[in-house]
């Protein structure tokens, strides 16, 4: 399908992912460096657990979650 395509198409391949256990100031700092707005969060064996975005990260600063 169309919408497919888009998200393939805006995906980075391979996938840029931290820890469960990283800090906010980590995943900032590894979206900023790598220059994407979402992160996916993976265990040990590089399972997907979720995915953390910039707007995830802004909400946990200002602390409206």
């Amino acid at each position: 399908s169309d919408s497919l395509t888009v998200v393939v198409e805006d995906t980075t391949a391979p996938a840029i992912t931290i820890k469960p256990d990283a800090t906010i100031a980590e995943a900032v700092r590894t979206m900023d460096d790598k220059r994407i707005r979402r992160l996916t969060v993976a265990d040990g064996d590089g399972r997907l657990i979720g995915i953390v975005s910039r707007y995830d990260v802004l909400q946990q600063l200002i602390g409206t979650r």
